[in-house]
């Protein structure tokens, strides 16, 4: 929906700047009706940070009147009351992007204030019925325990935890986990799958 964004990950597959031209108004109804003449069904919005679009609101309540569901990927920084209760209102899964437990992690991986980990943590406990997606890397892979517990004290109904792709940002960094602990967190992880209520992947 929009290449900008309000962070700075390190993981960043498409190197987001901080602000970007969008397409009109006209020309996103345009791509959703030739969506639905196609046969979708659903639609996931991402970024960037698609909150920060000035057709956010637009084009949700757009692809809602043409039947489509949406999905909306976001780092939750840029969540409010007034936010989330329109996509409540507008019946939109959330997809909360969430790669640390503790401030230290989130400044290391978010590239922002360590201080804006409080406001992630608050936004996550307002949503309903979301899911959360996290990247391993090196600077969490001993906090993905912690991350798991944070998702199972709130209304989360699925965890999706990604290795690392070597693109954008990470391309020629040295952020990626050595192969020994891609083996033992997977093993890790099948041990969390049976410790909480939703599905881990």
């Amino acid at each position: 929906l929009t290449f900008g964004c309000n962070a700075n990950c390190v993981h960043c597959y498409l190197d987001c700047p901080k602000y970007t031209s969008e397409l009109k108004k006209e020309e996103c109804d345009k791509i959703l009706n030739r969506l639905t003449d196609g046969g979708i069904e659903e639609l996931t919005l991402t970024g960037g940070e698609p909150t920060l679009s000035k057709n956010f609101f637009h084009i949700i309540k757009e692809a809602r009147k043409r039947d489509l569901s949406v999905k909306v990927i976001t780092n939750g920084l840029n969540l409010n009351d007034e936010v989330i209760g329109f996509l409540r209102e507008y019946s939109v899964s959330p997809i909360m992007s969430l790669h640390a437990s503790s401030e230290e992690t989130f400044q290391k991986i978010y590239g922002i204030s360590a201080a804006r980990f409080k406001t992630v943590m608050e936004n996550l406990k307002k949503l309903r019925g979301h899911s959360i997606n996290t990247v391993v890397m090196k600077h969490n892979i001993d906090e993905i325990e912690q991350i798991v517990q944070i998702a199972s004290q709130t209304d989360c109904i699925g965890m999706d935890i990604f290795k690392l792709m070597k693109i954008g940002r990470t391309r020629d960094s040295d952020s990626d986990i050595p192969d020994k602990r891609k083996k033992e967190l997977k093993a890790y992880l099948g041990y969390l799958a049976t410790t909480v209520r939703f599905p881990l992947n």
